[in-house]
């Protein structure tokens, strides 16, 4: 799926949160985090490139991006976490629904908590 650059005139090494104010067919609040490289470039979707537009309209976000071209083949986004840390979250997630489930299962049972993989 391909995306747009966006380029930010004064911004670098950031990230940028847009607040969006929602709309009357009940879109409700939401903010926009747009992270912003060295040159001031982000790649985002189109339709968070609309929200960007309708957030500037709006008077809520008067933000200075400019619309630079589209990226066919944008590199693959990582948000917050590694596989590493996913994996260790994931274990540290299962301990606990364990203990949950020892909490409320009768005495003698131990219960086994597994994955349905797809």
């Amino acid at each position: 799926m391909s995306g747009l650059r966006i380029w930010h005139p004064t911004l670098r090494n950031c990230v940028l949160i847009v607040p969006h104010p929602g709309n009357a067919q009940g879109r409700k609040p939401k903010d926009y985090h747009i992270n912003i490289d060295n040159e001031g470039n982000a790649i985002v979707s189109e339709r968070v490139w609309q929200r960007l537009e309708e957030a500037r309209r709006s008077g809520l976000s008067p933000h200075d991006f400019w619309l630079m071209n589209e990226v066919l083949d944008p590199p693959t986004l990582r948000i917050g976490i590694n596989d590493e840390q996913v994996e260790t979250e994931r274990k540290r997630i299962y301990k606990q629904v364990q203990a949950v489930a020892q909490e409320f299962a009768p005495n003698g049972v131990v219960p086994r908590i597994t994955r349905k993989d797809n």
